[in-house]
C-alpha cells in the first residue's frame, strides 16, 4: 500500500528499517488500543455531560470535540511512530491549550489549572533530570518541601520580597542537592533510590515535627505572590536551557553515561561530574517549584510532599519517556488535565495512575516522546555528499588503494622509523605490577612505545594484556611501578584525565552508543576539546566538532554512514568506527583491544591497512593487543610478549617469532623445529 503523506503527519518507513513495509492510514489493532486509552475518558465525560444533564462535570462541546481529536492524532503518532510536521504538530498542541486556558468563552481554567500544571511539569523535569544520567532519584519531594518552606518562611518571618526569597531558598535547595550528591551517588540502582526515597521520608517528618514551620498542622497564611505568567516564564525559560544542553556536548555525555559509563570515562567523559550537575539541576528545580507553590496555594504541609505526589510525578516521567524532557512536558499536559476533567474519579486517581503506568510501560516502554518521534538529534545535520574526498573515500572503502597524502602527512615519515633507538619512548612502562587480591595479575612489566609506531602486544588468554591496557588507560590503579607518557608521570590518573593527557582507546568487546548516528558517536569522542582550546558547554562550536567527526569517518570509509545509527552497521565497521571514535580526541597514543576478535581474514587484512595508513600518513602511535598472529606480525614494528603477568620476551616481529620462550609459551613449535623433529626421529626408527 502506498504511505500517506499529509500536511499533519506522514505514515511512512522508519528509518531504521528500509525493509519495513509502509502501513496505511487505518492505524491496526495496537493503535486503536492507545486511542481507546487515551479517548476513553472523554467519551465518558461527554455521556456524562450531555447525555445525562450533567453539565458540572464538563466543558463546552467544542473544547471536548477537539480534545478528542487532538487525542486521535497522538494514539496514531505515539502508536505508529507517525513523522510529525512539527510546525503543525506544534500549531495542534497550542489549539488544545488555547481551549483549554478559556481564551474560548465558556472554558476559564487560567487561575485553578494552568498554575498546577506549570508546578507539576517543573517537577517532572527536576525528577527527569537524574533519570536522563541513569539515576533512580526519589528525593524530589523532600528538595521540593525544603523550598517550599524555605520561601515562605523568608517572605513571612524576615518580610523579603517574593522573587529574591524565591532564588535564595533555590540556591539553598540546590546546595543541599549537591552535598547530598556525593555520598549517595556511591550508590547505584535500586539502592539509589531507596537511599534518596529515604531522604525524601526524613525530610518530611522533619517539618512535620518542626514546631517554627507550624509542625503537622502546616504553615498557614503564605502571601499569594505566585502569578500565572511567572509560572509559564519559568517553565519557558527552564525548558530552552535545557534544550540548549541537552542538543549539544553535554547532551551526548548525559546521554553516554547513562547508557554506558565505561565507555563514557574511556571518552574522557567525568560521570560523576555529571551526575551530579542532573542531580544538583534537579534540586534546584524542585526548589523553585516548591516555592512557587507555596505562594500560589498560601499553604504549606509536609503531606503534600509525600509519597502520593511521588507517584504522580513518576507517572508522569515514566509515560513521557526518559529519552528527551519534551516528553515530561506532553505528559504533564496530558495526565494533568486528566484528573480536572474526571474529579469525580477523583478516589480512584491512584489506582488510575498506576494502570496507565503499567499500560505504557507494555506498549511504550520507552515513552510517548522519544528521539526518533522528534528526529532529534545531538549533532548538526551533515550531508554525507559534501565530503572533501568523496569518490576517493568510496574507493578506499576496502583500503586496497592509498590516499594520496597533503604536504603535512607527507612529512612524516614511513612507518618502522622509529626503531631507532635513539628515538625517545612516547609512552614508558617502568616494573608495573597489579594485583586482585591474592592473584597477580602483572608482576614487574615493563615495555615502552616509541612515537609513531605500531607496537604489538601478545600473550595466551590470561597472560594480563588487558589488564596492563586498563593499567595504562587508568580502569585499574598502579600497586608498584611508574607509567610516563611524553616523560611525565600519569599512573594513577582517572580515566577521563588519561584522555586529557592525549591516551585513547578502543574495547576488546564493541562498545558503541548504538541509539546514536555514526557522526554523533564520533563527537562523542571529541567531548575533551584539543590541548589548548577552552571548553565550551553549549553549542557554539556545534559545527566545527561535527565537520571534525565527519571527516574522521570520511577518512576510515564510513562517511556514507554518518547519519545511520551505529547498531545498523556491520561487525567490521563498527570496529572502523570505534577507532574513529578514539581519534576524535585527538590522542598522542592510541590502545587498540583485539580490534580484529571476530573478523574474517577479508576484514582483518583490511583493518590492517587502516591502522598502517593512520600510522604512516598521521603520524598516529598504537598500541595493540591482538591475537591474529598474521596480521601482527606483519603490521607491527615491535612487540612485547606476556605470559602469566610478566614479561618474557620483546623485540620485532622476526626476534619474537625465533624467541624459544615465546614459541614454547605462545606461538608453539615452529616449521623448522617440527622438520627437524620429524628428521630424528625417523631417523631413531631406521
Amino acid at each position: 500500500m502506498k504511505s500517506i503523506d499529509t500536511p499533519l503527519f506522514r505514515l511512512g518507513r522508519k528509518p531504521t528499517q528500509s525493509h519495513a513495509p509502509k502501513p496505511s492510514w487505518i492505524p491496526g489493532s495496537l493503535a486503536w488500543a492507545g486511542l481507546a486509552i487515551w479517548c476513553a475518558p472523554y467519551i465518558v465525560l461527554g455521556a456524562l455531560r450531555y447525555g445525562l444533564g450533567k453539565e458540572e462535570l464538563g466543558q463546552p462541546l467544542s473544547w471536548f470535540f477537539a480534545l478528542v481529536g487532538l487525542q486521535l492524532f497522538a494514539s496514531i503518532a505515539v502508536v505508529r511512530n507517525v513523522r510529525v510536521n512539527r510546525s503543525l504538530a506544534v500549531t495542534a498542541m497550542l489549539i488544545y491549550v488555547v481551549y483549554f486556558l478559556g481564551v474560548v468563552p465558556g472554558f476559564a481554567a487560567v487561575d485553578s489549572v494552568l498554575p498546577q500544571l506549570c508546578i507539576m511539569a517543573m517537577m517532572a523535569i527536576s525528577l527527569w533530570l537524574p533519570f536522563a544520567s541513569g539515576q533512580l532519584s526519589l528525593a524530589q519531594g523532600g528538595f521540593m518541601a525544603v523550598g517550599a518552606y524555605g520561601s515562605a518562611w523568608l517572605t513571612m518571618q524576615l518580610h523579603w520580597s517574593f522573587f529574591p526569597a524565591l532564588l535564595v531558598s533555590s540556591i539553598g535547595v540546590a546546595l543541599f542537592g549537591f552535598i547530598v550528591s556525593y555520598p549517595a551517588l556511591r550508590l547505584k540502582g535500586v539502592y539509589l533510590a531507596v537511599a534518596t526515597l529515604g531522604l525524601g521520608e526524613v525530610v518530611r517528618i522533619f517539618f512535620t515535627n518542626f514546631e517554627p514551620t507550624g509542625g503537622a498542622f502546616g504553615l498557614a497564611g503564605i502571601p499569594k505572590y505566585t502569578q500565572t505568567w511567572q509560572l509559564l516564564l519559568a517553565v519557558t525559560i527552564i525548558s530552552i536551557l535545557l534544550f540548549f544542553m541537552a542538543r549539544g556536548r553535554i547532551g551526548r555525555a548525559i546521554w553516554a553515561v547513562r547508557h554506558d559509563p565505561i565507555a563514557a570515562m574511556a571518552l574522557g567523559i567525568n560521570i560523576t561530574h555529571i551526575r551530579i550537575l542532573t542531580f544538583t539541576a534537579g534540586a534546584f528545580i524542585a526548589g523553585l517549584a516548591g516555592g512557587f507553590q507555596a505562594h500560589y496555594v498560601q499553604f504549606v504541609t509536609a503531606d503534600d510532599f509525600g509519597l502520593s505526589a511521588l507517584i504522580d510525578w513518576l507517572t508522569i516521567v515514566m509515560v513521557g519517556g526518559f529519552e528527551t524532557f519534551f516528553g515530561a512536558l506532553a505528559a504533564t499536559v496530558v495526565l494533568g488535565t486528566l484528573p480536572e476533567l474526571m474529579r469525580f474519579l477523583s478516589e480512584w486517581r491512584l489506582l488510575l495512575n498506576g494502570a496507565v503506568l503499567v499500560v505504557f510501560l507494555i506498549l511504550r516502554p520507552n515513552g510517548i516522546i522519544t528521539r526518533e518521534l522528534l528526529g532529534w538529534r545531538f549533532s548538526p545535520a551533515i550531508d554525507p555528499r559534501r565530503g572533501k574526498n568523496a569518490s576517493p573515500t568510496s574507493a578506499n572503502k576496502n583500503f586496497d588503494q592509498e590516499p594520496a597524502m597533503d604536504s603535512k602527512a607527507a612529512a612524516i615519515p614511513e612507518a618502522g622509523y622509529s626503531t631507532q633507538s635513539n628515538v625517545s619512548p612516547l609512552l614508558e612502562v617502568k616494573d608495573v605490577s597489579k594485583r586482585f587480591g591474592g592473584i597477580t595479575a602483572l608482576s614487574d612489566v615493563s615495555l615502552d612505545v616509541r612515537e609513531g609506531e605500531i607496537h604489538g602486544l601478545i600473550g595466551p588468554n590470561g597472560a594480563g594484556k588487558t589488564t596492563l591496557f586498563n593499567t595504562i588507560a587508568g580502569f585499574y590503579s598502579v600497586d608498584s611501578g611508574s607509567i610516563y607518557l611524553d616523560g611525565r608521570p600519569i599512573d594513577n590518573l582517572h580515566p577521563q584525565q588519561m584522555v586529557r593527557n592525549g591516551i585513547a582507546r578502543t574495547f576488546q568487546n564493541i562498545r558503541l552508543f548504538g541509539n546514536l548516528s555514526a557522526l554523533e558517536n564520533v563527537m562523542l569522542g571529541a567531548h575533551i576539546p584539543p590541548r589548548g582550546q577552552k571548553r565550551r558547554w553549549f553549542n557554539h562550536n556545534e559545527r566545527s566538532t561535527a565537520e571534525q567527526a565527519f571527516e574522521l569517518l570520511n577518512l576510515l570509509g564510513l562517511a556514507e554512514y554518518a547519519q545511520q545509527p551505529a547498531s545498523s552497521l556491520s561487525y567490521g565497521d563498527q570496529r572502523r568506527l570505534e577507532i574513529a571514535r578514539a581519534l576524535a580526541s585527538q590522542p598522542k597514543i592510541l590502545l587498540l583491544d583485539e580490534p580484529a576478535a571476530g573478523m574474517n581474514a577479508t576484514e582483518a587484512s583490511a583493518l590492517g591497512n587502516v591502522l598502517r595508513q593512520l600510522c604512516r600518513h598521521l603520524g598516529k602511535t598504537i598500541l595493540l593487543v591482538e591475537h591474529d598472529m598474521e596480521l601482527v606480525m606483519g603490521l607491527c614494528d615491535r612487540i612485547t610478549v606476556l605470559n602469566y603477568g610478566k614479561r618474557i620476551a620483546g623485540g620485532t616481529p622476526a626476534q619474537v617469532q625465533d624467541n624459544p620462550d615465546v614459541i614454547a609459551a605462545y606461538l608453539g613449535t615452529s616449521k623448522h623445529d617440527k622438520q627437524e623433529t620429524t628428521r630424528n626421529a625417523s631417523s631413531t626408527v631406521v
